[in-house]
């Protein structure tokens, strides 16, 4: 029997009110990502990704249009529902690592664990072991501003990896790396795709794109063919 996607959405679109007017950000995208599967979205600023992103990532609901996770259509789940969908199932990673300040690497990373109820003592435990599959065990007990940008984005994957998720969502997230970290963050997630977990990454940088398994573009709102 063929196995569901991870995801599939079917028309999906989404409009804002901004005065008399109503502006479209999406229109009409559809799109299904399997088990294991590296999928890139590339397009300019402004042309749709971010938002389609955040309706994957039940952050936000569509306009219209139906969205299938794991196989359960969750357009019309209760707000309860959906948080418990997004901090089991769905990892997130922003061009804003959002890292507190105040917390060490690994205690950034257990967040998620928190809301998750998970025992302080476990919780340290599957924070560092993301940690471990990012490369930064060593650099546990150090707080975001000891660290490079490079190290905080590998911080903020261990965070979004720490439930083991069946996807993972990257919103532009090497657009504040130096070339070397992008290259790393690209090391990291082709590791992470080895282990079955699903990812989608929005992106403007083409380079980057074409190193998924899958590349597909936007604009204007339009989710379109896969890039040759």
């Amino acid at each position: 029997m063929k196995e569901d996607p991870v995801l599939r959405a079917v028309g999906l679109s989404k409009s804002y009110r901004r005065g008399p007017s109503e502006v479209w950000a999406l229109r009409e995208a559809s799109l299904e990502v399997r088990h294991g599967e590296f999928v890139s979205i590339v397009g300019p600023s402004g042309s749709g990704k971010s938002t389609l992103l955040h309706l994957l990532a039940c952050l936000d609901r569509p306009t219209s249009g139906r969205y299938w996770f794991r196989g359960t259509e969750v357009d019309e789940l209760p707000d309860s529902r959906l948080a418990l969908i997004r901090n089991r199932f769905i990892g997130i990673v922003f061009q804003a690592y959002n890292l507190l300040p105040g917390l060490m690497a690994w205690q950034n990373v257990a967040l998620p664990l928190i809301y998750a109820g998970i025992p302080r003592s476990e919780r340290r435990r599957r924070a560092l072991r993301a940690l471990e599959r990012v490369g930064l065990a060593h650099r546990s007990e150090h707080r975001p501003s000891q660290l490079s940008g490079g190290e905080e984005q590998r911080v903020a994957i261990a965070r979004a990896i720490v439930t083991e998720p069946a996807l993972l969502l990257a919103d532009e997230p090497t657009g504040n790396l130096d070339t070397a970290s992008q290259d790393e963050f690209m090391r990291v997630l082709g590791s992470l795709r080895g282990t079955g977990m699903s990812i989608v990454m929005v992106t403007h940088n083409p380079a980057l794109a074409a190193q998924a398994d899958r590349r597909l573009s936007m604009l204007d709102g339009r989710l379109r063919a896969e890039v040759p």
